[in-house]
């Protein structure tokens, strides 16, 4: 496989662009089409050297061969634990007066520090209690500590830490404190009890201080002029931590040592003295109001060989684009006359927005017209807001603008911000289309930050109001090289158009093949669908007969099962907005003819039509299947190129025969699956929080969970498509708990397509590690109830289907680089279809499998944990899975994840757009592809 590629197009759902791209590793790349889907990569292409024009490499060019790579270089920074290492867990409660539990994180944290440093620590020296704070860590029901805290010894506690001094009587108490090493299943010299007068020999620690010395003669000399001692390893421990708490305290600690170096935002960092920030341009070298900051991302987890019994721990480093526009609210709201107040209030609350200085994002709730920075008094004080910026250093450069902006703070507490000061956080359609080009990093850019890194993290790179390192003071010291692991490229599977064999060498992109289908079905044998064209009202019929006709030349010319009549379709014209899906609604009310098939012409005022989501409901609870063109990205009815136009038509022709369950190509299955079989797909789709000014807090609508269920009869070749899918209401930001819902779907499916499975093949998308031995074990049960089901009259035995329940983890943060000589560390990214089974979980057998090459960017791997494989699944799962990445019906290339499951995800995305989460689609719909 080499470094080249093809890009892919944005478009909506059902409609596909075509447009370069550039890829990862060197060489050039080619456009392709299709379109954008939920997990989809965009590919091909080079950095640095390769064919075409520049440094870069847009043309044709090829690069390296990696088809035989042997091992990848990962984004994993090995770390060692000192012999010292060890940590200390306390235990609280927090009660009020009542004697009733405090939950609230905030308060128990301000007992916390009241009851520590204020009280139980009040005559501590100043500079030894800063000191012992860096090394504590509270996390609300517990906190860790990096080395003892006096006055917290074991038989002294429960110590009652604020006595009631809170002034709503709330209390906190120290119940307990438990001193671990590491875990038994991590790879480290443990501690043995070393002598008082024998230092330990790995690193050189004070006790007492968060100093740490490169030799023994520097410990001594700091120890005798202080009066500290070393950091001894310890006598007694009450033994080894467990795994989740360990983890715990290393990942918080290692976000108190960013912090004192970085500047947080969200989950990742920003150096605050590099100037790393880019102001975006588009190709035409115009701002588009945004900045782009590189921020890093780093986590320790751990690894092992699927040969070793112990873990290896790491540091995973990763770089990320953060944006903020540069536009503010003082420049969109600065200029609205009095009379349009009222419509600026109705555009801006409940919108998410941030504040720019602390890179923190609020709801908006309010806008203050009456007030400007200089006139609004801060509550309780006697200065106004203009006067309280400058006593922070912060000078206003517009102190008489209004409005104020008026957010959400904690507890429902107002906050009044200058709107200079504040950004809106929703980006512009055309920034978010260009947001691969100028929010991506490469291979080299990536590999880079992990060096910047770890100068970072290191003791003596840098040094922070004279603080030296913070992890090596607590005996986590990385290592100089990263971890290479073996790996090698999966084969391209073997693919059949219609009886017509793919190519394996265009495996990258095989639309121009399966445009050359046919199904050799004479047109008085196949159904014929009736045809509602809907237009908008910018769009003639008279244009929009044109492009109907030209739809329904090329869906005929697959000579399919189904096709386009002869008969002229019924138009009908609708407006934008409510008067779009209002047309729909009045129109399918009525009594509708069979096979009805409808055409939605969009032209919307913007880049998008927001009735997108209403319309699809109503068709959908009509039970009718639809395909939306969209005239706003490229104007069908006056194209400027007719073969662009073409393109994009034939992509539009295939989803009208697949939504109909027509088989376009079919992945050949491995024989070694016992058939028939079914491959299930599972994945929930969460809407994001909103304000709702009603209640006045953050809230989000209800959660919908999708099941798809696939099934496969032969191995070589199929040209019906036989999915079964269903969707499940969930509480909002509920992911767990689908055994029920696996069960019923799959008895549903089972029995609508009367099929005794042998095999079945589950992936679920969502699970997270610390849930994989309890959540997904109990979903993987439900799976097993709905096989044993009753199916086809027959009651099925506990052994008749085989059954491998696999989880994919697509957030993660790896990274891996192709190995490759001639070509420096970071230089090529590992390309698709790279399978690495070295990383193994701690309990649970793993593998990552490479994605697409996105242009201007770095590959990104998909985890995926095997959860449950029966003895009678014989397939190798990495192959399959890899395999199936290439039978999604919607993209002509591979994907990240297997077919099914991004099914899943495209089908709970559009459901869970809809008002009622899906709750009334038309079951006539659950055997068909509607939601492409």
């Amino acid at each position: 496989m080499s470094g080249r590629g093809r890009g892919q197009g944005r478009g909506r759902n059902d409609e596909r662009q075509q447009r370069g791209g550039r890829g990862n590793y060197r060489g050039g790349g080619r456009g392709g089409s299709e379109g954008r889907g939920g997990y989809q990569s965009r590919g091909g292409g080079g950095r640095n050297r390769g064919g075409g024009r520049g440094d870069g490499g847009r043309g044709r060019g090829r690069g390296p061969d990696l088809s035989d790579l042997n091992k990848v270089l990962t984004n994993n920074i090995p770390v060692e634990l000192g012999k010292n290492f060890s940590f200390y867990l306390y235990s609280v409660q927090c009660h009020d007066k009542d004697g009733k539990e405090v939950e609230q994180r905030h308060v128990r944290f301000n007992l916390f520090n009241i009851g520590v440093w204020d009280d139980l620590l009040v005559d501590m020296p100043r500079e030894e209690k800063e000191d012992l704070k860096r090394v504590v860590f509270f996390q609300g029901s517990f906190f860790f500590a990096g080395r003892a805290i006096p006055g917290l010894e074991r038989e002294n506690l429960p110590v009652e830490l604020s006595r009631g001094n809170d002034t709503e009587g709330n209390t906190m108490t120290v119940v307990g404190v438990q001193h671990f090493g590491p875990p038994q299943e991590v790879a480290s010299s443990a501690p043995q009890g070393t002598a008082r007068d024998e230092l330990t020999v790995d690193t050189f620690r004070c006790q007492q201080c968060n100093r740490t010395f490169s030799a023994e003669y520097h410990m001594k000399q700091h120890c005798s002029q202080t009066g500290h001692s070393p950091v001894y390893t310890p006598v007694r421990l009450d033994g080894p931590g467990n795994v989740p708490e360990f983890m715990a305290y290393l990942n918080v600690a290692l976000q108190r040592a960013m912090k004192e170096r970085l500047n947080q935002w969200g989950d990742a960092f920003i150096d605050p003295n590099a100037q790393n920030a880019t102001e975006a341009k588009d190709r035409q070298g115009n701002y588009l109001g945004v900045r782009i900051y590189e921020a890093f991302f780093a986590s320790f987890d751990l690894t092992r060989s699927p040969q070793a019994h112990k873990a290896n721990l790491v540091l995973t480093v990763d770089l990320r684009a953060k944006i903020l526009r540069t536009v503010t609210l003082y420049d969109v709201l600065k200029d609205v006359p009095r009379n349009k107040q009222v419509a600026a209030k109705k555009t801006w609350i409940g919108q998410r927005v941030m504040y720019n200085r602390e890179k923190k994002g609020y709801d908006l709730v309010d806008l203050d017209f009456e007030h400007s920075p200089r006139t609004l008094p801060i509550p309780g004080k006697d200065i106004s807001h203009f006067e309280y910026f400058a006593r922070k250093g912060i000078t206003l450069q517009y102190p008489d603008a209004s409005p104020m902006i008026v957010l959400n703070g904690r507890k429902n507490q107002r906050i009044f911000l200058p709107p200079e000061l504040v950004s809106g956080t929703e980006l512009e359609p055309r920034v978010r289309e260009m947001l691969p080009q100028i929010a991506s990093y490469g291979p080299e850019k990536r590999y880079g930050a992990i060096q910047k890194m770890k100068e970072f993290l290191k003791p003596g790179a840098q040094t922070t109001r004279r603080r030296e390192g913070l992890l090596p003071a607590l005996g986590i010291i990385l290592k100089e090289g990263r971890d290479v692991v073996r790996a090698r490229v999966l084969r391209v599977p073997e693919m059949i158009a219609a009886g017509v064999p793919i190519p394996k060498d265009k495996g990258e992109m095989w639309a121009p093949f399966v445009s050359k289908a046919n199904f050799k079905v004479e047109p008085t044998r196949a159904t014929v669908f009736n045809v509602v064209v809907v237009h908008n009202r910018r769009v003639t019929q008279r244009d929009a007969n044109k492009v109907y006709v030209n739809i329904k030349n090329l869906v005929n010319s697959f000579k399919a099962p189904f096709r386009f009549g002869d008969n002229k379709p019924t138009f009908v014209e609708a407006g934008d907005g409510a008067q779009h899906s209002g047309a729909i609604e009045r129109h399918f009310s009525g009594q509708m003819p069979p096979n009805l098939f409808v055409l939605d012409f969009l032209k919307p005022a913007g880049k998008t039509d927001p009735e997108y989501s209403v319309v699809k409901m109503v068709l959908a609870r009509g039970g009718y299947l639809s395909q939306f063109v969209n005239f706003k990205t490229y104007a069908h009815d006056d194209p400027r190129d007719e073969r662009k136009s073409t393109i994009i038509l034939q992509g539009v022709a295939r989803q009208v025969l697949q939504k109909a369950g027509v088989q376009l190509w079919w992945v050949k299955i491995p024989r070694s699956l016992k058939l028939p079989a079914i491959f299930v797909g599972a994945d929930v789709f969460h809407s994001p929080f909103a304000y709702n000014p009603n209640t006045k807090k953050r809230e989000r609508k209800k959660s919908c969970a999708a099941i798809v269920v696939q099934i496969i009869r032969e191995y070589d070749r199929c040209d019906r498509v036989e999915i079964y899918s269903k969707t499940h209401q969930r509480d909002g930001g509920q992911e767990f708990n689908l055994g029920d819902v696996f069960k019923s779907t799959i008895q549903e499916a089972l029995r609508t397509f009367k099929v005794n499975p042998a095999s079945a093949i589950v992936w679920r998308d969502g699970i997270d590690d610390a849930s994989l031995s309890t959540i997904a074990l109990a979903e993987a049960r439900g799976v097993r109830e709905g096989l044993e089901g009753v199916v086809t009259g027959q009651a099925k035995s506990r052994a008749s289907t085989s059954l491998a329940y696999i989880v994919a983890q697509k957030r993660i943060a790896n990274k891996f680089f192709a190995v490759k000589p001639g070509y420096g560390d970071g230089d090529l990214g590992a390309p698709p279809g790279t399978l690495v089974e070295d990383m193994q979980r701690m309990e649970k057998t793993t593998f990552y499998i490479n994605g697409r090459a996105p242009p201007y960017s770095t590959s990104k791997p998909v985890r995926y944990v095997v959860v449950q494989k029966d003895e009678g699944i014989a397939v190798p799962i990495p192959q399959l899975t890899w395999e199936q990445c290439f039978a999604y019906p919607n993209w002509t290339g591979p994907i990240k994840v297997p077919n099914v499951l991004m099914l899943s995800h495209k089908l709970a995305e559009l459901a869970g757009g809809f008002r009622d989460s899906g709750n009334t689609i038309n079951t006539r719909l659950a055997t068909k592809l509607h939601y492409l």
